[in-house]
């Protein structure tokens, strides 16, 4: 192997080092609080720790508009599934759009 294919071989591995480290930081960034990550190697990161652990249902519950009329009554909307639909969920998008 000569001297060049070897500094190749060494900058193809630095690449997928930094790139494997930036996935899990990615990726524990969904999960994982921020200080516990932030200024830690990822190798590092206490992620088993409760203390440290995002609760991403309580979240997604609490950010996402599940009780959003329009959602709740947007079956009907798809044609699909406009059959298996009540007809309290049509009657509110004729009365939301009559006005």
């Amino acid at each position: 192997m000569t001297q060049l294919e070897a500094k190749a071989q060494q900058a193809e591995i630095k690449v997928a080092v930094m790139m494997m480290r930036s996935y899990v930081k990615k990726l524990m960034s969904k999960f994982v609080t921020t200080t516990a990550i932030k200024n830690a190697d990822v190798c590092e990161v206490e992620y088993k720790d409760k203390q440290n652990q995002v609760a991403a249902v309580d979240y997604a519950f609490e950010k996402l508009p599940f009780k959003e009329p329009v959602l709740e009554h947007s079956q009907f909307i798809d044609f699909q599934q406009k059959m298996d639909c009540d007809v309290n969920e049509a009657l509110y998008f004729v009365y939301r759009n009559a006005s």
